[in-house]
């Protein structure tokens, strides 16, 4: 079974398993200006294995984060690129009262 699969079926299960439901939520427009500069952010950058499960972002880094990921940069144009413009992309958002 590949990774692809195997992680379908196991949100599928979860979404089915799960006594809660997802409601839409409204999240505020992404901001696309600011922030730390770009040399700055490739110093600091790093990787975790370990995350805090009781800590939630909020709404506007989710927004950030969905535009950075999957956003419209230009009118037909994404923020992501793919190869050969495929644009194969599957994001998950794990709230509390949710997956999305």
């Amino acid at each position: 079974m590949s990774c692809k699969t195997f992680l379908s079926f196991f949100v599928l299960l979860l979404m089915v398993s799960s006594p809660l439901k997802a409601q839409d939520i409204t999240l505020p427009a992404p901001q696309k200006s600011g922030g730390m500069p770009l040399m700055e952010a490739l110093s600091k950058r790093s990787s975790t294995r370990e995350f805090d499960t009781k800590k939630q972002l909020d709404k506007q880094t989710l927004s950030n984060l969905l535009w950075a990921a999957w956003g419209f940069n230009r009118a037909d144009k994404r923020t992501a690129p793919s190869a050969m413009n495929h644009q194969e992309i599957d994001l998950y958002v794990f709230l509390p009262e949710g997956v999305y």
